[in-house]
């Protein structure tokens, strides 16, 4: 929704945030190595340009045809629209959109899905909750935020918010999200409910896990473990002993030397 709206100035410059490995290849194969790739399908998007002053002085419509379609295509249609280039980055596997002297441009209508998964004028970057962050390019110039819409000739009102609307209304619209088709307000409540679930499980086993492990250091420290009071009584126990023992032999010595002497 974001990417084929428009802030409060078009763009003088624009580089897509994905990059692809294969410049050649069809943008939804896997051969490009583009995140959001499989989201492309066959459509179209438009392109306007404007001069210094605002005005329209140019326009195009670049077709997408999902398994066909690569970036050095796309990089052909959008050189041919007047008042505009594109150039492609082998190296980094990147396209830049860039105005002629003073010109701006801005795009609309993207029914392809390929400005969104080339990161071109998207809301957020990144490829999953691990990365996801606010564009740079919005980021840095917030008057970049795609909240108004073009209309069919490429004028476009300061205070239009129609796109803002769009992107807030999806929060409630049922989209394919992992495996099912739900809410985002659905599937995040789903998904504390999941959340809590496995954490009062986990805590259940490391509570198990636990008490195992302080029986066993229990077993082992009765098997192993050493009592220095009673080490000493039993060394008490044993020289008392042998002392007896010694005892009973001299004794016996004694008397067995008493008994020969009498013989």
């Amino acid at each position: 929704v974001h990417s084929h709206g428009i802030g409060l100035t078009p763009f003088a410059s624009l580089t897509s945030t994905y990059a692809v490995s294969n410049t050649s290849a069809a943008l939804s194969s896997d051969a490009v190595d583009l995140p959001f790739g499989g989201d492309i399908v066959d459509g179209s998007f438009q392109v306007f340009v404007y001069d210094r002053a605002g005005t329209v002085i140019g326009s195009g419509t670049v077709a997408i045809e999902a398994g066909t379609t690569s970036l050095t295509g796309v990089q052909a249609a959008l050189s041919a629209i007047p008042g505009i280039t594109a150039s492609l980055d082998a190296t980094r596997g990147t396209l830049t959109i860039s105005g002629v002297g003073d010109n701006t441009f801005a795009f609309r209508a993207d029914t392809s899905h390929v400005l969104m998964a080339l990161g071109l004028n998207t809301l957020f970057t990144g490829k999953g909750a691990a990365d996801i962050a606010v564009n740079p390019v919005v980021e840095h110039r917030p008057d970049l935020l795609a909240a108004a819409q073009l209309e069919s000739s490429g004028a476009f009102a300061v205070g239009d918010n129609r796109n803002a609307l769009a992107v807030t209304a999806l929060q409630t619209a049922r989209l394919p999200v992992g495996e099912t088709i739900s809410t985002l307000d659905d599937f995040y409540t789903t998904l504390l409910g999941h959340v809590g679930i496995d954490a009062q499980q986990a805590e259940q086993e490391l509570a198990q896990q636990q008490a195992m492990l302080d029986q066993l250091t229990n077993r082992r420290d009765a098997i192993s473990g050493v009592s220095l009071d009673e080490e000493m009584t039993n060394l008490i126990k044993f020289q008392q002993a042998y002392d007896a023992a010694a005892k009973l032999i001299s004794v016996a010595d004694e008397m067995l030397r008493t008994v020969i002497e009498l013989v």
